[in-house]
């Protein structure tokens, strides 16, 4: 498959993957595995997308985050770990194909090439959880939030918008904030050019977000 994951391997390796995939359908809510199990595949996604998190016990807390088209299921665990430390849940319908952890093994030993992008794929999510954990720990819930939408902002027919890709509870959780806290940002953040609905915000200020990222004095904020 086309995957950032994989770095578009080459045709001899999509080949090989094809060849030994067992297809998967998950519909929203399906659980693809719990944490605490025993690794014996490996999942990579074609489409659709699933929360990976800590509390199985309830499955709104403990995001770690989420995991879209291309990406291994949870690679931290599958290259490191005999059991998974997180659980997977699909949060749309999502369609996965599926190896064998010694089939995945095999073909990640005779391809080089997948072996980086896998190590390259590591230190990003290794880079982002740090920077994650230091914004919670230096940043104020405004400035989080801010520098959350910037990363995110797309841009097309001469719009700015973010597309929020999970419920604005697990944005909270994400960013370190009570769900309350997150609404009353958005209320606030209106006034200064960022307005939209549940999953879809529109940023027609994107020099005042900016300012709120770097924590200016903002009347309202």
């Amino acid at each position: 498959p086309d995957s950032p994951t994989c770095a578009k391997p080459a045709a001899e390796a999509s080949a090989r993957i094809l060849e030994s995939e067992k297809g998967n359908r998950m519909w929203r809510g399906t659980e693809l595995f719990r944490e605490g199990q025993t690794i014996i595949r490996v999942q990579i996604v074609l489409s659709g997308q699933l929360r990976e998190f800590i509390d199985q016990r309830k499955e709104d807390s403990g995001l770690l985050h989420m995991t879209g088209p291309g990406d291994i299921v949870a690679i931290s665990d599958v290259v490191a770990e005999p059991r998974h430390t997180c659980s997977a849940v699909a949060t749309v319908l999502t369609h996965l194909i599926t190896l064998r952890i010694d089939e995945f093994n095999k073909l990640v030993a005779s391809l080089p090439g997948l072996q980086l992008a896998i190590i390259d794929r590591l230190t990003e999510i290794r880079a982002n959880a740090i920077r994650e954990i230091s914004e919670i720990k230096t940043m104020s819930a405004p400035q989080r939030l801010a520098g959350y939408l910037i990363r995110s902002t797309e841009f097309a027919n001469g719009r700015t918008f973010v597309k929020l890709p999970f419920s604005r509870r697990l944005l909270a959780d994400q960013l370190g904030m009570a769900e309350e806290t997150l609404s009353r940002l958005f209320t606030k953040f209106a006034r200064h050019g960022v307005y939209g609905n549940a999953d879809f915000i529109v940023i027609s200020d994107l020099h005042s977000l900016t300012r709120i990222y770097n924590g200016d004095e903002i009347p309202g904020i």
